[in-house]
């Protein structure tokens, strides 16, 4: 029996361009195969799952983020205590523009259904969480399409930066939470342990492995990128900064940052907020 195939046209609003929404599919639920004559994408927010794709399947969880194309048949099914997705359906001249636009970065769509499932750190998730609202409220309106194609620009940058780090998933995804959350850096290694769910000594073997140095050396370029980011994006006074990324000793961060930025914090501030001349 042929699957059923779902249009677009049937969800979006008049003459509109997407469709969003949030479903939550229980613990026991059947997977309802489908077809659909759009692209849509969809990322589990909560509980788990599998997903069914192209007469195969893998399993799904918090932080899976999946790319479906039109010609495939799939389906969700919801294991214990089911889960929660949100899922987007886009016109299908919209992929096909961001593929003219961005090239390979832009086509998302691209490879067979497991390379299109991508995991994404906690920190990646709550960047694209952030652009629901809007997505929502944009929809059937005016701004619809400024709308989407801000999501889109950002999903792209989101799935370029998840991409860069190298290591384990597990790895990537404690870093990529670390470096988003000012207190968790300033907790240093406890905060990476309890990202990881590692030993310490598991997490110095694999970035060692996979990044080249020591935790201890990890820890020290995020917290002054941080400092760094602060100094050219705020005025926040220099020992604040310092104290807000875990330098317990402003003489030593000052040592630190010299050496990593070629100056003071003072005389970073200054070049990066100074008047803009020709």
């Amino acid at each position: 029996m042929n699957a059923p195939t779902l249009r677009l046209r049937r969800f979006a609003a008049p003459h509109g361009c997407f469709h969003i929404a949030r479903h939550r599919i229980g613990p026991g639920v059947p997977h309802h195969v489908h077809r659909h004559d759009f692209p849509e994408l969809f990322w589990i927010e909560h509980g788990s799952g599998r997903h069914r794709i192209a007469g195969d399947g893998y399993d799904l969880s918090a932080g899976d983020l999946c790319f479906v194309r039109p010609e495939d048949e799939h389906g969700l099914g919801g294991a214990a205590g089911g889960l929660t997705m949100l899922n987007i359906a886009l016109a299908p001249a919209i992929a096909a523009e961001l593929v003219q636009r961005y090239g390979a970065d832009g086509d998302l769509w691209a490879g067979g259904p497991t390379a299109r499932r991508r995991r994404l750190p906690p920190a990646a998730l709550g960047r694209l969480g952030a652009q629901v609202e809007p997505l929502t409220r944009a929809y059937g309106g005016g701004r619809e399409r400024l709308a989407v194609d801000r999501f889109l620009l950002e999903l792209i940058d989101v799935l370029a930066l998840a991409g860069e780090a190298p290591g384990p998933p597990w790895l990537r995804s404690a870093l990529a939470t670390l470096a988003a959350d000012p207190r968790l850096l300033a907790d240093g290694m406890l905060a990476l342990r309890a990202l990881s769910g590692r030993s310490r000594e598991h997490i110095a073997r694999s970035v060692r492995r996979h990044l080249g140095q020591s935790p201890g050396e990890l820890l020290l370029g995020l917290r002054l990128e941080r400092s760094a980011q602060a100094l050219r994006m705020g005025d926040d006074a220099i020992l604040a900064i310092a104290l807000d990324a875990g330098f317990g000793n402003l003489s030593y961060f000052y040592r630190r940052f010299r050496a990593r930025f070629g100056c003071t914090p003072k005389a970073y501030r200054r070049l990066h907020q100074g008047p803009v001349t020709a």
